[in-house]
């Protein structure tokens, strides 16, 4: 009865609304609809974040690629690449199809995202995946290491342990030299 409330609601990007007495299945569908909302709504950020990050990688950026990018990845300090693949010489490998590859590629990714929490940005989808190599890579500066309090190489040792751990698959991981501006990634 009340429209002014309709309209303030809009303007905070309300998705539902439920009266009162709440009901149990009303409110368990609302949360469920703005659980999808959030997560559509990150996926989509994620999704235009690895573009940028790519044509970084690539080579081909635009401002417009370095100012999406700075939102989620700040430089503080120099920046290695870090490419994380999976061995293609080795039988296990080789045995798989392409889509198998694409997957155990997937599962990498987010593995890496999952290992690394709030550093879920400092990974990013390999570039050279078109060449037939398969894995990720990872931005890798000071803050990672001091996330799990190791230094350079005890912090690359620590995650090729953990994938050999978790991947059927054999992993070769190559540095990059390090940089000052993720424009020298």
């Amino acid at each position: 009865a009340e429209f002014h409330y309709a309209r303030e609601a809009l303007q905070y990007n309300v998705l539902d609304y439920i009266l009162k007495p709440v009901q149990e299945q009303e409110l368990l569908g609302v949360l469920k609809k703005i659980n999808r909302e959030y997560q559509d709504y990150h996926k989509g950020q994620r999704e235009k974040y690895d573009f940028h990050i790519s044509q970084i990688l690539l080579g081909k950026f635009s401002d417009e690629n370095i100012r999406q990018v700075r939102r989620y990845f700040v430089d503080e300090g120099s920046i290695k690449y870090v490419s994380v693949e999976f061995d293609q010489n080795q039988k296990d490998f080789i045995a798989l199809t392409r889509g198998e590859r694409m997957e155990q590629q997937r599962g990498l990714l987010q593995y890496l995202r999952d290992l690394l929490e709030g550093f879920s940005y400092y990974v990013v989808p390999l570039v050279e995946a078109e060449e037939g190599i398969f894995g990720a890579g990872i931005l890798m500066t000071e803050e990672l290491f001091d996330k799990m309090d190791a230094d350079e190489k005890a912090f690359l040792k620590n995650i090729q342990q953990r994938i050999t751990c978790h991947f059927p698959c054999p992993i070769q991981i190559y540095v990059g030299k390090e940089v000052e501006r993720r424009e020298q990634l």
